[in-house]
């Protein structure tokens, strides 16, 4: 019987989702990625062995996988002008996606207009910057929030040209006002509404747009398997993460549990929780365990964009247990990557964060960043042991390994219990 896999990050990303997710469908056949939170702020890393690369962030990372098909589920902000982008560039070097690419008609829709003030909001933030991606996740999800049956969805774009010209207008002069405050309106007024449309009337012609009876049956209709993508990591969650530095979305498994059972899918399903070997995170916000003297290469991750630095640390497993912890079921395993990297040392105690319970405020998520900005003391950093780290990642959550990274592409992944 097929099954289904709900790949988590059990960071603050950049754990390898891409490349896990890649393996599971290689391993086990599952042709159907479900992406059920976030938007186009991901960036998920495949590389094949034979060179080619590509940088996911609408896409199903198994896309390289022929006949895998891409379902952008209800929970998925979808920016349809840079999915475009993206599936362009992946075309330069892989079969058509013509025909793999479904998307709910009730996902919300970023628009350019979302991007731009979300840029324009953290760059006013000055030195106290959240650590955004300027993908206009926050804001997307702020205007259905202020315009409940208002916002645009992919379902919007199945009307006439004028309908959709009408759906855009809506959108920048609600946002407009907001752009005044920032001193900002000029970035809006130099995009060409029209240019958005035929854009997103593009999308529609390339994508597979489905209703919740079409969304039902593809789930159910995946008899080989399903692989529910995740993006960003636990640590970042807008419920459980460390106030304000978190998305806005949900990035525990609870989006990918609620579509099986919702849509009554007749599968059983794995958590899978992914990791590395040492600790990074991408921009603003505490981090512990990080460390000036851990200097490890990173191909894909450098200090560009609206993110800012990229950072390195020792791995904190009371971290992690936290990140378990947080998802709604149990993880049934772990992944885990860079298993070539063993930095000789781990925080194992975590007597910095002291956790009596899950945070149910916003208040509590900001306690618990207070804490967090406290630095580890060395005497908690514990001697990796010969076996790897991995091992006592596996212990210390009391769950299966169920493969291990040692490179960039599936080659490098080996397969232990999956």
């Amino acid at each position: 019987m097929s099954k289904a896999y709900i790949v988590t990050g059990l960071g603050w990303g950049d754990e390898g989702k891409g490349c896990t997710v890649d393996m599971i469908c290689r391993h086990t056949g599952a042709d159907l990625v479900v992406r059920h939170n976030g938007g186009a702020q991901a960036a998920h890393n495949v590389v094949l062995p034979d060179g080619r690369h590509h940088t996911f962030a609408q896409l199903g990372s198994a896309s390289f996988v022929p006949g895998t098909r891409t379902f952008l589920s209800q929970y998925m902000l979808v920016n349809p002008w840079t999915l475009l982008v993206e599936k362009d560039r992946f075309e330069e070097q892989a079969p058509s996606l013509v025909g793999r690419i479904f998307a709910d008609a009730r996902a919300p829709i970023t628009l350019p207009y979302h991007v731009f003030l979300n840029r324009s909001r953290e760059n006013a933030r000055g030195v106290a910057k959240h650590g955004t991606t300027g993908a206009g996740i926050s804001e997307t999800v702020l205007d259905h929030m202020a315009r409940p049956g208002e916002a645009m969805v992919v379902g919007d774009l199945r009307a006439d040209r004028s309908e959709i010209l009408r759906k855009v207008l809506e959108t920048k002069d609600a946002l407009m006002s907001e752009m005044a405050r920032l001193g900002a309106c000029d970035d809006f007024e130099r995009m060409d509404p029209e240019r958005i449309v035929d854009h997103f009337m593009e999308f529609r012609d390339e994508t597979t747009i489905t209703d919740e009876d079409g969304s039902r049956k593809l789930l159910q209709g995946a008899e080989k398997g399903i692989v529910f993508e995740g993006a960003q990591g636990v640590l970042l969650d807008e419920n459980y993460g460390f106030h304000p530095h978190t998305t806005w979305s949900t990035t525990t498994p609870a989006n990918a549990i609620g579509l099986i059972k919702d849509n009554k899918v007749d599968m059983d399903y794995e958590v899978v929780g992914v990791t590395r070997t040492y600790g990074t995170r991408h921009g603003a916000g505490p981090f512990p365990t990080e460390s000036f003297d851990l200097h490890y290469p990173e191909e894909h991750n450098g200090n560009d964009g609206m993110a800012g630095q990229f950072r390195q640390g020792y791995l904190d497993i009371g971290l992690l247990v936290y990140a378990c912890n947080c998802c709604e079921e149990a993880v049934d395993g772990v992944v885990v990557n860079y298993v070539d990297i063993q930095p000789g040392k781990y925080c194992r105690y975590n007597s910095h964060l002291r956790v009596s319970g899950l945070p149910s405020t916003t208040r509590d998520q900001e306690a618990l960043t207070r804490q967090a900005w406290s630095p580890v003391d060395p005497e908690d950093l514990k001697d990796t042991p010969k076996g790897g780290i991995e091992h006592v990642i596996a212990e210390a959550l009391q769950v299966r390994l169920m493969a291990t990274g040692s490179g960039p592409t599936y080659r490098d992944k080996q397969i232990i219990d999956l």
